[in-house]
Formats: structure tokens, C-alpha cells, sequence
């Protein structure tokens, strides 16, 4: 079940599933020097949901469609006569394409594929087709812009783009089952 959750509120989850809630009402301990334990938490906990957002499971991250958002960038005079779509800057990794006119959704292929799809659009017979669509991410985050990606064969009109998306450190928006995935036994690493 996809949950978003607030900073304050993840915070709590992870103090909770630590053991270092809830406190005990009858003794109070005060310190004066000390680690910040609310700052560690906060920091560890965004650097794993980015990372879960960037290499995690699908199932735990809770993909959103973007095609709302996403800008059409050049068609027509790519390679083969594909297209070039620029992804929100928030999203941090795309999953899967659907243009007008084609038949089926695809997965997005990784930017390590790039130079071999496009190669294969300039054969009549290893083109892409509406029944055989591709898509490929060709380039990433550079001066605060989303992932931009090509694909085949082009249309005007992008119909679905899932998408892992960061809110931002305000705001945690995942799958349930992926919330464990957060946490660790040792809250200082």
C-alpha cells in the first residue's frame, strides 16, 4: 500500500523501530554535550530513501506517471525518428513509456543501452515499430534537470511515464513494504 509520510512522521517510525521510543515517564536523564540523535536519524533516512528511490525494488517504491509533466523535447530529427522527452527534474529513476499510437507500454532502458538502440534504428529491420516501441534514458541530472530520454517511433503525445519521484526531504512517498528498507539496527551508520 503506497503511504506518504512526513519528515516529523518518518522520523518517528525510525526512532520507534530503534527502541528509542516511547520514553519513559518516570525518571528523566539530561544531558549537556552530546551527538544530535534526531539529526543522524534524519540524515541516514534520506540517504537511504534516496537510494532506495535510485536501485531499489519497484515494488517498495511506489512509481508515479509523470506523463503530465514531461516535456517533449525534439522529434523527428533524432536518430531513426525517434523522439526526445525531458522527465521531471524531480523524478530519480523512469520505468516505463507509453506514446500515443503505440501499442504497449515499455520499459525504459538504461543509459548503458543508448548507443546500441539507437544503432538499431537505423536498420529497416531492427527499427522500432507501434508494436515494437523502445525507449532509452540518454542522459541525467545536470544543472538541477530530470532524466532525458529518447524514444521510438516518436509521437507528439506522451500517454504514460512512471517514475520514481522525490518530494523532496519533507516528504517520504513509498510503498509500505519498502519503509524497512530505511531502517537499520545501528542508528549511527
Amino acid at each position: 500500500m503506497r503511504v506518504s509520510l512526513t519528515k516529523v512522521e518518518m522520523l518517528q517510525r525510525r526512532r520507534l523501530a530503534s527502541g528509542l521510543e516511547p520514553l519513559r515517564a518516570d525518571c528523566a536523564i539530561e544531558l549537556k554535550e552530546g551527538i544530535d540523535v534526531d539529526r543522524v536519524l534524519e540524515a541516514q533516512l534520506r540517504r537511504r530513501y534516496l537510494d532506495l528511490l535510485d536501485n531499489g525494488e519497484r515494488r517498495k517504491i511506489s512509481p508515479e506517471d509523470v506523463s503530465a509533466t514531461t516535456a517533449i523535447m525534439a522529434s523527428g530529427g533524432t536518430e531513426g525518428g525517434g523522439v526526445v522527452l525531458g522527465a521531471p527534474a524531480n523524478c530519480r529513476r523512469l520505468f516505463d513509456l507509453r506514446l500515443a499510437g503505440w501499442t504497449r507500454a515499455v520499459e525504459v532502458l538504461a543509459p548503458t543501452e543508448a548507443e546500441r538502440v539507437m544503432s538499431l534504428q537505423l536498420n529497416p529491420f531492427t527499427a522500432a515499430t507501434a508494436e515494437r516501441p523502445i525507449a532509452v534514458v540518454v542522459a541525467g541530472r545536470t544543472g538541477g534537470e530530470g532524466p532525458v530520454l529518447m524514444a521510438w517511433p516518436a509521437s507528439l503525445k506522451v500517454t504514460l511515464l512512471t517514475a520514481a519521484v522525490d518530494y523532496g526531504p519533507e516528504r517520504y512517498v513509498l510503498n509500505e513494504c519498502g519503509i524497512e528498507d530505511l531502517f537499520s539496527d545501528n542508528i549511527l551508520i
